[in-house]
């Protein structure tokens, strides 16, 4: 709890120069006055709220909170040189993992859609939409938020039959159909903490998880890059709607003409597709590339349903 009078006599008594404090200001972003004032305790008391090892949140830097500004400088934007004036004071070394980088991770799974078409010809179609809303904490500093991104896995399978009065016919591998064209994809360097088995075919894998994504105007395109084409659709969305905030929509769906099997009453569908999305932090390789080189968060979900069922008539 902050007590904003308390945590000014606190932080005065630890006696920190002007500088150490103009350092601190600008790790929690408000205005360089080189000495302590209600906005700084109350952006302070913010940061302990978020961050990990920071102890009691209540605006005051003891040796815990230092310790912890210590950890974080770089990506709270501070310097080689504001690391070593906090490292001028009594400070508790920090526990490992900085603030919470990811305070919303949140893939959405929505119903089972199964539908009729008749335009432009008659058909059907079943889809599986989901949403994926990503918020990136505003403690990073601005310098630091583009060298974090989205990555998505998928791995898994979609098959369907056609049927008479419930007698079945064989299964179609909706993949080897052409109705899953997630390029092809080559892991990155050991290390990043990714996935790191290739698949070199375009389509779904059963057994081997592919960085997802989609050829859009003949360009490959990954979900979540910042260099990504940015799309918002009512079926697909792969956008960065602020440097902090991601937001993801896909309708993985399977479809096929009615007349494809014309004595066919009925069709049923059966899928089994499973995610992976990872934040991951860029860093520079010795080729001076931007690579992923930390995995910050991560979240699994997958889309199943063993027996969708169509009439055809």
């Amino acid at each position: 709890m902050l007590n904003a009078t308390d945590a000014i006599k606190f932080n005065k008594d630890c006696n920190y120069s002007p500088i150490a404090i103009g350092v601190m200001q600008k790790l929690v972003k408000v205005p360089k006055t080189a000495s302590w004032d209600v906005p700084t305790v109350s952006a302070i008391h913010k940061y302990q709220n978020c961050t990990n090892g920071a102890g009691t949140a209540d605006g005051k830097v003891g040796m815990k909170t230092l310790g912890c500004m210590v950890r974080d400088a770089y990506k709270l934007g501070g310097t080689a040189g504001d690391t070593q004036e906090l490292q001028k004071y009594s400070y508790t070394q920090a526990p490992s993992g900085s603030f919470n980088e990811v305070p919303r991770f949140e893939p959405r799974v929505s119903l089972v859609r199964a539908e009729m078409l008749t335009v432009p010809r008659r058909r059907w179609r079943v889809t599986w939409p989901f949403e994926l809303d990503l918020d990136l904490s505003t403690q990073i500093h601005p310098t630091q938020i583009a060298n974090y991104e989205y990555r998505q896995y998928i791995r898994g399978g979609v098959w369907y039959r056609y049927g008479l009065q419930n007698h079945w016919g064989d299964w179609y591998n909706a993949n080897e159909k052409g109705a899953f064209k997630i390029p092809a994809y080559i892991p990155p360097a050991p290390g990043s903490g990714l996935p790191g088995l290739s698949h070199n075919l375009v389509g779904l894998s059963e057994n081997i998880c592919k960085e997802d994504g989609i050829n859009r105007h003949g360009v490959d395109v990954r979900y979540g890059y910042r260099s990504g084409l940015a799309m918002n659709q009512p079926g697909e969305r792969d956008e960065w709607i602020t440097p902090h905030q991601y937001r993801l929509r896909d309708t993985p769906s399977v479809a096929d003409d009615c007349p494809a099997l014309a004595y066919a009453d009925q069709v049923e569908v059966w899928f089994e597709m499973f995610f992976d999305g990872y934040v991951v932090e860029l860093g520079l390789n010795p080729s001076n590339k931007l690579v992923p080189k930390r995995v910050v968060a991560s979240r699994t979900w997958k889309c199943h349903q063993s027996n969708v069922r169509l009439s055809l008539k």
